[in-house]
């Protein structure tokens, strides 16, 4: 089994009981993925942190790339928390990783009382790789090494890793309620992931032929998403019946990916996620829809 530690951002900036409901949404969505996949994974978490522990370790970033809520994942390695056992352990780790006249950098934290700090963890570790790795001139660089080498100690836990995939961030899917999304082009799809991210479950109202939606079932546990009615074009009328459709179904808004038509309705809210977005930046966020 390999081990990945991943990061939650917003979702640590909750009240205890809201952070608690969220994080539990981001823990079934992983779970879930996972089942799609056919792996196995258990799931367990600290303040902050959940750590997946992982039959396959493609199959674990498959799904935590494309899981909303993640903010970053690191592949690690679990040892204990005695010093002695960290400074042995990244000795050989690091012989491994390091080659001749590289640079290197240990980034330290730690929670908990464990009789010494981030400081003495630094220099302490930093020392043993320094000396291991002598003989290929290896050196000591804080500010722009060729490798870090990150030891984060929990309580009696320490965790070791060298890098950090960035996830899509936002709120875990499924926890702020659904919203009816219409898309026809690549453009409304890009404006129904954005909201995606936001927590919001999507009810897709194809426009015209039926669009592909692939490309979001990649974004969803399930890898499935509700379709709604097809509808051939969007006018006022055809906004009001899809608004009537939406209170039925409880959602929250309606999200449209379009700028040309704005449609303006009291007493229900119409998000359009991509106005105001300039072409590089709605060329980036294609590219991470798309991956």
């Amino acid at each position: 089994m390999d081990l990945f530690l991943v990061r939650y951002g917003e979702i640590g900036l909750k009240s205890e009981a809201v952070r608690r409901r969220f994080e539990h949404c981001l823990r079934t969505n992983i779970e879930k993925a996972f089942i799609r996949e056919r792996s196995e994974c258990k799931v367990s978490s600290d303040r902050g942190h959940l750590y997946v522990n992982a039959a396959d370790a493609k199959v674990a970033e498959q799904v935590l790339v494309h899981t909303f809520g993640v903010t970053s994942y690191s592949k690690v390695e679990l040892i204990s928390s005695d010093m002695g056992s960290i400074c042995s352990f990244v000795e050989k780790w690091s012989k491994e990783r390091l080659k001749k006249n590289q640079t290197f950098a240990i980034r330290s934290r730690r929670v908990g009382r464990q009789g010494y700090s981030s400081q003495d963890i630094a220099v302490k570790a930093g020392e043993t790789v320094r000396l291991a790795n002598k003989e290929k001139g290896v050196k000591v660089d804080l500010s722009h090494p060729d490798v870090e080498i990150f030891i984060e100690v929990r309580d009696n836990k320490t965790y070791i890793y060298a890098d950090r995939t960035e996830g899509p961030g936002g709120m875990p899917l499924g926890s702020q309620g659904k919203v009816i999304a219409v898309i026809d082009d690549e453009q409304s799809a890009l404006a129904c992931w954005l909201i995606m991210k936001r927590g919001c479950n999507p009810i897709i109202i194809p426009l015209g032929k039926e669009p592909s939606t692939e490309v979001l079932c990649n974004w969803t546990p399930s890898g499935q998403l509700t379709i709604g009615p097809t509808i051939d074009r969007l006018d006022e009328n055809v906004i009001a019946d899809i608004i009537q459709f939406g209170q039925k179904k409880r959602a929250l808004a309606l999200v449209l990916g379009g700028s040309k038509d704005l449609f303006k309705k009291k007493d229900f809210p119409i998000f359009y996620p991509v106005i105001g977005l300039g072409k590089t930046h709605l060329s980036d966020l294609m590219k991470r829809l798309r991956s």
